[in-house]
């Protein structure tokens, strides 16, 4: 499965996983989660990468359902100490951030 997840500026974020045992929506028992490519950010128009048996489907297959069932992957979760103080990683400055920066370093 490529997860494909628009980044904006012309970015996504990208990570290929396989299924085992089971299926991606988990409905012909547990699935056995195999991280093929990490989480990487990539220029939207980068080809998708060369994987035998590699599908990409439409938004119509993105559920959140499908995404909780990758919580078993190694490293999918973190333990948030402090919600009230938490925000994600981005992996790029926000917008604005990066227009400050450029103007006053």
């Amino acid at each position: 499965m490529l997860a494909a997840y628009d980044a904006q500026r012309g970015d996504e974020y990208r990570a290929v996983y396989r299924f085992g045992t089971g299926d991606a929506r988990g409905t012909a028992g547990p699935a056995r989660v195999e991280v093929v490519s990490a989480p990487a950010l990539v220029p939207a128009d980068t080809p998708p990468p060369s994987v035998a048996g590699l599908v990409r489907t439409g938004a119509s297959a993105a559920s959140a359902a499908s995404l909780i069932r990758l919580r078993a992957v190694a490293g999918a979760l973190v333990e948030i100490e402090a919600p009230d103080a938490w925000e994600p990683a981005y992996g790029r400055l926000a917008e604005a951030e990066a227009r400050y920066r450029a103007r006053h370093g």
